[in-house]
């Protein structure tokens, strides 16, 4: 038999629950895009509601891998910087979320770091 699931039709937005993902810039971070769009799906009440990438710059200093990290809050959430090679990008998040809980949802939306990368001592 058909149906079954109940009238949900495969493919249909959840926009409910996922958090709004605003492209404003054409040029973006390799690969930060990607990590957006998974961590846009923890929206909902109390979750995440925008996320909002800001221009790419430059920076001083090469960091091998990716990196997403929560810096500043800002007004109504917090400020990211997602870092790869002499590139970062800032990242706004509208969220009621705290700080740490935030950074558990987008260390989880990057994924495990790649096993090659040596560990280094880490910056103060």
């Amino acid at each position: 038999g058909h149906g079954g699931a109940g009238g949900v039709r495969p493919g249909a937005p959840m926009a409910a629950e996922a958090a709004r993902l605003v492209l404003k810039h054409s040029t973006h971070l390799p690969g930060l895009v990607g990590v957006l769009k998974r961590l846009s799906r923890h929206g909902g009440p109390g979750g995440i509601q925008t996320i909002v990438p800001g221009r790419l710059a430059r920076t001083p200093g090469r960091r091998e891998g990716f990196a997403l990290r929560v810096t500043v809050p800002v007004v109504g959430g917090h400020k990211l910087v997602a870092r790869r090679g002499q590139q970062c990008q800032e990242v706004f998040v509208v969220t009621p979320l705290a700080r740490g809980a935030l950074q558990a949802l987008v260390d989880r939306a990057v994924g495990p770091a790649p096993r090659r990368a040596v560990s280094q001592p880490s910056a103060p």
